[in-house]
């Protein structure tokens, strides 16, 4: 869990925004290693700063999200072995005293090994106020092994739609390998087809910014892959 090069790119476009009260799922280590590279990448958004202004002397990215905007920081994981300040799994619900405390939060890296996805994305909705951005950062693709799933974009099209309470405002994918070059991934449901993507030998991250748009009161919509949802529908056959 954490924030490498291709983590800091991203997170960098959303340098400004009132990130006020700032989750993250698991404490986010900072992983920035090749100074000169970090350099070239946050200067490209920012010249007056340099990677030593925001790396800290933790280890973690307390400094960086400080950078970004948050006024408070917390983290929340399964066990306070790296000094989680909540104590949670994401596998159950949040208890109430959680839920709309938020106005951001950011997942370096942490649901792709929760087993119950889809609780751990009902917490994420719950734990944010409306206004608030959920930052996601998973593997999408050449994380065999690394953790319990690797992520489609349409699942997050779909779990993170405007029906649930949310505007997606990025989803993008970005490979590990060289400067930071992502590229934006369509809402399938707005093509009419699949995204099929052509995916290099790298390690692939998918990279999502959700705003919660507003409280949903009669239970989330259920999730279908969009194509399927379009061909039943033709057929008069929808759910």
């Amino acid at each position: 869990m954490g924030v490498d090069i291709y983590v800091m790119d991203f997170l960098l476009k959303f340098r400004g925004r009132s990130l006020g009260e700032t989750l993250w799922l698991g404490r986010q280590g900072y992983h920035i290693h090749d100074s000169t590279l970090g350099n070239s990448v946050l200067r490209s958004y920012d010249r007056r700063v340099s990677i030593e202004n925001i790396k800290g002397e933790t280890g973690y990215c307390e400094e960086l999200f400080k950078y970004l905007g948050s006024k408070a920081i917390r983290s929340l994981d399964y066990s306070d072995f790296e000094g989680a300040e909540i104590t949670h799994d994401l596998n159950d619900p949040i208890p109430d005293e959680l839920a709309n405390q938020f106005d951001c939060i950011f997942d370096g890296g942490t649901i792709e090994h929760v087993f119950d996805t889809r609780m751990a994305f009902s917490n994420v909705k719950r734990m944010l106020r409306v206004g608030g951005i959920f930052l996601m950062v998973d593997g999408a693709n050449n994380f065999l092994g690394h953790g319990l799933y690797q992520f489609s974009p349409d699942l997050l099209w779909r779990t993170f739609s405007r029906e649930n309470g949310f505007e997606i405002e990025l989803m993008q994918l970005v490979d590990d390998v060289g400067k930071p070059n992502p590229r934006d991934v369509p809402d399938p449901a707005v093509l009419g087809q699949r995204s099929n993507m052509t995916m290099s030998t790298a390690r692939t991250y998918v990279l999502m910014a959700a705003r919660k748009t507003f409280e949903i009161s009669d239970g989330e919509q259920k999730v279908y892959q969009s194509d399927y949802l379009a061909a039943w529908q033709r057929s008069g056959t929808d759910d």
